[in-house]
C-alpha cells in the first residue's frame, strides 16, 4: 500500500504521516512502521502491535 502525504510548503506533514499509518493499521494490518526521509530530515512513526500474542505495540525506534 502507497500512501503519499506530502506537504509542498514544509515537505513532511508528521500528522498526516501518522494518520496514514494509523489509516494501514485500522484497515487490517496488525503493525507498522515507517520511515520518511526528505531533505535531510526524517521522520519515523508506527501504529498497532509488533507481536499479537502479548500485545507488545509497535514504536517508532524498532
Amino acid at each position: 500500500m502507497t500512501v503519499r502525504t506530502v506537504n509542498t510548503s514544509t515537505g513532511l506533514d508528521p500528522a498526516a504521516l501518522q494518520s496514514a499509518l494509523d489509516a494501514v493499521h485500522h484497515a487490517g494490518v496488525p503493525g507498522v512502521f515507517a520511515e520518511v526521509r526528505d531533505d535531510g530530515r526524517t521522520w519515523r512513526g508506527a501504529s498497532g502491535v509488533a507481536d499479537v500474542d502479548t500485545g507488545r505495540p509497535v514504536t517508532a525506534d524498532m
